[in-house]
């Protein structure tokens, strides 16, 4: 007989993640009191646990004006995610708090910054790791010379 404690050890010991997809129209159960009327099926995906720390490549990076940050966690931890300018001031708190295992992505805006060069940290008690991201904006401007102003510009030497 299998027993789910033993299931959820079994499970620990492969750090792995659960998901569990129902799909429908397809039984799921087989006694009368485990809910007749409930249709789906399981199946289950095994996926890794990062086993390290990682500050993974931005991208895009040179972005405008929004870049993914992604990163991995080995383990349930307290991390901080934040942005910094080439001054070294907190520009943005991306994350601060308790996260849980895995792979994670989080997005980040400037649109309300200048371009420039900015630091992306990831800090927990067993890591720390920094990362440039080049923000860059676009301008396009378009002007009129009148008429008057056409010819000394355009004869002007540089």
């Amino acid at each position: 007989m299998y027993c789910p404690q033993k299931f959820l050890e079994d499970w620990r010991k492969q750090r792995h993640k659960l998901t569990i997809n129902l799909r429908e129209n397809e039984y799921v159960g087989s006694a009368p009191d485990m809910g007749s009327s409930e249709y789906g099926s399981l199946s289950f995906k095994k996926y890794p646990v990062p086993e390290k720390f990682e500050l993974l490549p931005a991208f895009p990076n040179l972005f405008n004006p929004v870049t993914t940050i992604r990163f991995s966690i080995p383990e349930l931890v307290q991390i901080s995610l934040i942005v910094y300018d080439i001054r070294g001031r907190e520009i943005s708190i991306l994350h601060s708090g308790i996260i849980k295992a895995g792979y994670h992505s989080i997005k980040f805006n400037g649109t309300k910054l200048s371009s420039g060069i900015y630091f992306v940290t990831l800090e927990s008690e067993q890591f720390i790791k920094v990362q440039k991201v080049f923000l860059v904006k676009y301008v396009l401007s378009t002007f009129k010379l009148n008429e008057s102003c056409k010819s000394s510009f355009y004869s002007s030497k540089i």
